[in-house]
Order: C-alpha cells, then sequence, then structure tokens
C-alpha cells in the first residue's frame, strides 16, 4: 500500500513512476542537482524495499516486539462534566498516566486510558479506564462509587496550582514565596493545639495552623501543617532558618510543657514566583519547580519586608492535585469495559518498517464483549516541517540556527 500524502506537488516534486523503470539517479558534474531528484532517489530505493517486504510480509506484520496485553476486564469510571467546584472543566486527556484516589475509602487507581463525551450524550460520558491498585483502606473495596469525589494528582504529588482568596496588599514581583511544609510528628508528652507557636531549641519558631491525627491513626503521630510567624516574613533580617524544621528535630511548645519529635518533612522542592497588581495584591503564583513528596499539601506563604499588613491579610490554597472529578451517578457509571494493548515493537505496513509504540486501543467501551471486532494498525502521516520541530533546525553551530531551516520530514505513526 503506497503512501497517502501527496509528495508530487510543490514543494517536493517528486514524480517518481515505477512505470518508467528508472533504478538509478545519475549525477553529472556541472549539472545541478533538482529538488525532485533527491526526493525520487528515496522513493526509488524505498520502492525497492517495499517489493521486498511485500513479497515476505503481508501488510500489519508484527517483525519484532509488540506483544500482547488483554485487559478483560478494563475497569472505567464516567465522570461528570465539570470538576466538584462546578466551574472548571474536566478534560479526561489530561489525565492518563496520573494516579486518582478517595479521600473517603483511600482506594487509589492508575489512569491508563480515557473516552471524551459528554452528560448530555448518556451513555457517553467523559469516561476514565482504571488499573486499582489497592483495595481501599478498609482492604475490601473494590472500585468508586457513583457521586463521589475523587482527586486526580501526579506520581510525585507536585503542587502546581493555588486557589487565592486574599491576595493582600503592598506586595511586588520581587518577594519570596515560602512553600512550609507539613510535618509527621510524634507527640512525647503534652498536647499541641491549633494555634499555638512551637520552636525546635534553635532558631525555628513556626505556627501550627492544622493538625491531622486521623490520617496516621494506626501509628499514633499527628500531621501538623505550619506555617512561619508574620513578624518573621516582614523582616528583612530573617532568614528560612526562622521556619526550616528537619527531620528527627526535637519540638517544643512555648512552655516547654508540650513535646515532640519529627519523624518526616512532608515534600520539598517547591519554587514560584508572584505576580502583583497595582496596588501590591497578589494576583497570580506561578511555580518554577512543582517540588514533590507533598501528601499533604504545604502552607503557602511571601516573605515580604515591612508588609506586615499584607501578609497578615494574605490568605492561599495549594493543590497537591491536579483536578478534583466527580463520578457521574448515570446507571452504568461504574464498570468494566474491554481493551487491548501492546509493548513497543516494529510492524510492516505502507512498504515500510515502522516503529509502534506502546499503546492500548479500547475495544468495547462499557463491556467486556469485544462483538467479533478485529485490531489493527493504521498509519498516520504527517509532513513535520521546522516550524513544528526545531531539531530539523541546522545545527551546525552546535545550536539549533533559526535563520536556516533544514529540510522537512514525513512522519509514520502506526496506530492501533
Amino acid at each position: 500500500m503506497p503512501l497517502k500524502t501527496p509528495l508530487s506537488n510543490a514543494p517536493y516534486y517528486d514524480d517518481y513512476s515505477p512505470d518508467k523503470d528508472f533504478y538509478r539517479v545519475l549525477f553529472q558534474p556541472g549539472v545541478s542537482v533538482q529538488t525532485r531528484e533527491l526526493n525520487q532517489l528515496q522513493s526509488i530505493l524505498q520502492n525497492q524495499v517495499e517489493r521486498f517486504g511485500d513479497n515476505i510480509f503481508t501488510t500489519g506484520t508484527i517483525i519484532d516486539g509488540c506483544n500482547f496485553t488483554f485487559y478483560n476486564p478494563a475497569p472505567y469510571i464516567k465522570i461528570n462534566d465539570l470538576q466538584s467546584d462546578n466551574t472548571t472543566t474536566a478534560i479526561p486527556s489530561n489525565f492518563v498516566d496520573l494516579n486518582i484516589k478517595s479521600n473517603v475509602t483511600g482506594l487509589r487507581a492508575y489512569i491508563q486510558d480515557y473516552a471524551d463525551g459528554f452528560e448530555s450524550s448518556d451513555p457517553d460520558l467523559k469516561t476514565l479506564y482504571l488499573n486499582y491498585v489497592n483495595s481501599g483502606d478498609n482492604g475490601t473495596t473494590t472500585e468508586f462509587t457513583p457521586g463521589e469525589t475523587l482527586e486526580v494528582y501526579d506520581y510525585q504529588r507536585s503542587v502546581s496550582e493555588y486557589t487565592i482568596t486574599n491576595g493582600g496588599i503592598n506586595f511586588s514581583n520581587s518577594d519570596t514565596v515560602i512553600a512550609t511544609s507539613a510535618l509527621v510528628a510524634n507527640v512525647t508528652s503534652g498536647s499541641f493545639t491549633v494555634g499555638q507557636y512551637i520552636n525546635d531549641g534553635g532558631t525555628a519558631n513556626v505556627e501550627i495552623v492544622a493538625i491531622d491525627t486521623t490520617t496516621l491513626a494506626d501509628s499514633g503521630q499527628e500531621i501538623w501543617s505550619i506555617k512561619p510567624r508574620d513578624e518573621d516574613l516582614a523582616n528583612s533580617f530573617v532568614t528560612s532558618t526562622a521556619w526550616s524544621i528537619a527531620n528527627n528535630s526535637s519540638i517544643a511548645d512555648s512552655g516547654a510543657t508540650a513535646t515532640a519529635t519529627v519523624e518526616r518533612v512532608i515534600g520539598s522542592g517547591i519554587e514560584a514566583i508572584v505576580e502583583t497588581n497595582a496596588v501590591g495584591r497578589i494576583t497570580k503564583i506561578t511555580n518554577t519547580n512543582n517540588g514533590s513528596g507533598y501528601t499533604t499539601p504545604p502552607i503557602i506563604s511571601v516573605k515580604s519586608d515591612d508588609n506586615s499588613t499584607g501578609i497578615s491579610a494574605f490568605d492561599v490554597t495549594a493543590h497537591n492535585f491536579k483536578a478534583q472529578v466527580v463520578v457521574s451517578t448515570v446507571s452504568d457509571a461504574v464498570g468494566n469495559g474491554y481493551a487491548f494493548g501492546i509493548s513497543e515493537g516494529v510492524i510492516y505496513q505502507r512498504g515500510f518498517f515502522q516503529r509502534a509504540a506502546a499503546q492500548r486501543v479500547t475495544v468495547s467501551k462499557y463491556n467486556t464483549l469485544p462483538d467479533n471486532l478485529a485490531v489493527g494498525f493504521e498509519t498516520i502521516e504527517t509532513l513535520i516541517t521546522p516550524d513544528i520541530d526545531t531539531s530539523l533546525l541546522d545545527n551546525a553551530t552546535g545550536e539549533p540556527n533559526e535563520l536556516a531551516p533544514g529540510a522537512d520530514r514525513l512522519k509514520l505513526i502506526p496506530e492501533l
């Protein structure tokens, strides 16, 4: 089967015809090399490969790899068009290869594939195909529940989005974003409460803003969300040591009536910048590093010298998830479909030995019966220009030269 992309017209002028029985392009001194001759040269060689290949293989033959995986069943959930806030659209294509979790049951899954749709086109709603990776906190939960809200997050548990409730005032774009990680604390005496200031016996002195006693209830440990003192954030002479508490630190309240040890610091690595308006209100926070390990979201503050008023008013929430989706309540909102997948390999199609990336295709969306359907490869042909792929720019100077675009490429992608 020949290529479908027309290459005989401008700008390629590849008017090669097998009927002319040309098998070599014979270049000569003093005769200009034509664009069509360079392209015909490739076509002549490819025609020989195709004739040989067609004699040995049928189109679609697997040459190497492409090991089969049958996903039967292929668990799915249908989700509402809008996320839990009822304003943000759920976009299933953005969720593939991410994790999803119920904060009620603790059930977790990996999102393997998706199908798009709308609530108005029932039964074809937005659909996520899953691989459940645990059985919930009780060890017996097998699937998500219609109507429940689920968090979609990446493997690193990074933070990439923020909700600014109050942007404060008198900030500047050069102010420093502070992400204070939560602490896993093992209380050794007394008890700690929200609003208390705690210290590590050295320079660190922070405020507890939330205490979680349920997540780690089996171990008897607590998770403390903490933040710097406002006066430290407004003082140009105070450094990050004032709110940095390390693993294995000994902690006490201001009166030393309660003590604890830090078993773990939850997450690290966030770096961000702020954008402000004319009155210095923070309107946007943009990460330069999303960090990782934030199973509990950090508390976000901004260090702004001599700006105690703005700092005390500033109120922002960090999100350690990509989306919060809601499982639909239609009759078949949770169930099983049928899918088929392959590992990476090589196939023969359209006269080319093409690399096939690992992929999967949904054969039956909402039941486990494939109904005598067959799965094969379709080759997608695409012309790639240097505007699309900058690696096609001339790199003779050691880096891509925007003033010297290279030749276009014909890209072949076999898809299930």
